[in-house]
């Protein structure tokens, strides 16, 4: 891919390798390595002199045709392994200068390539107070990530929080408590009462099918067992606050006495106590579940009941 980048470079290549020297058209990329003498240690080949002269060829340190095949097969080890990085660098750029192409998907990942390498380099020669102050520096920027996800969360939850209970005070009308129209008992009890209305409409064919026993038992069955999940009892319909009158302040509970009949029980707050909790299925603040509840020294329609 990334030979795309190149003016026939492999063309010159090809001719300086037949007639064994560099070969320069017109309009074409230079191939240029350059020649480099035997250094007796690594800190000869930064002196001054020895830099000057390697720059002064204003050659290439690696031929095109390799620079092209590491740049493919993405190999950053070897030139970060090349002893001098200077000369690598100055090698890139200049084969950046004379055969990219910025305006091809090969050169601009070549440019890409370019900069990873660069940005390997810098820190794998760090020191380790760089690398403590990179480190510290990236740890703080990520605990300031962390908390501010964590105070949007917060509020995004308060804000769903704080619907919640509006919708739930608006469905209350200033009650304590609510109980829903429709809880699991009934909903059991609506189904059986369902399929005995079912039964009843389609009584000739399903006696067809079952037996006329088997039919009448299964319509008087439905029918028992509807009753049976309807039927309540000493069940708390809603608690709210009597707002005036003579019991103002206290307790006003709305016991069902059966599935179409209620009744209002006065009491002081001091004298009610929930016993222990079944469940939440009900409407109202987080920490009202579906409780026993106890009253002493209630009034009854009018009668004291201690």
């Amino acid at each position: 891919m990334l030979a795309k980048i190149f003016t026939k470079s492999r063309v010159i290549t090809n001719q300086a390798r037949r007639f064994g020297q560099v070969v320069k058209q017109e309009g074409l990329a230079e191939n240029i390595v350059a020649t480099q003498p035997r250094y007796n240690n690594e800190l000869e080949e930064y002196q001054h002199e020895n830099l000057k002269a390697y720059f002064d060829q204003n050659a290439l340190l690696f031929p095109m045709e390799e620079i092209v095949a590491r740049v493919e097969a993405r190999d950053y080890k070897f030139f970060l392994e090349t002893k001098n990085f200077l000369k690598v660098v100055d090698t890139l750029e200049k084969f950046q200068e004379r055969t990219v192409d910025f305006n091809t998907q090969a050169g601009r990942e070549f440019i890409v390539f370019k900069r990873q390498l660069y940005q390997l380099y810098e820190v794998s020669n760090r020191s380790v107070d760089e690398h403590e102050a990179f480190s510290f520096e990236m740890q703080r920027k990520n605990l300031k990530w962390l908390y501010n996800a964590s105070q949007d969360y917060n509020k995004e939850m308060t804000r769903l929080n704080n619907l919640e209970d509006l919708v739930a005070h608006n469905n209350l009308q200033g009650k304590i408590f609510k109980r829903k129209a429709m809880d699991p008992s009934k909903l059991k009890g609506l189904g059986y009462f369902g399929v005995a209305g079912v039964t009843y409409a389609y009584f000739p064919y399903i006696a067809a099918t079952l037996g006329y026993t088997a039919t009448m038992f299964g319509l008087a069955g439905s029918s028992v067992l509807g009753m049976l999940n309807f039927q309540e009892r000493d069940i708390i319909n809603s608690i709210e606050f009597v707002a005036d009158g003579e019991h103002k302040g206290k307790l006003k509970f709305n016991v069902s006495t059966s599935p179409l009949a209620s009744k209002d029980i006065i009491v002081d707050q001091r004298n009610a106590q929930g016993v222990f909790s079944l469940s939440n299925d009900d409407m109202g603040e987080n920490d009202i579940d579906n409780n026993v509840v106890q009253l002493t020294n209630y009034l009854d329609g009018g009668k004291t009941v201690e």
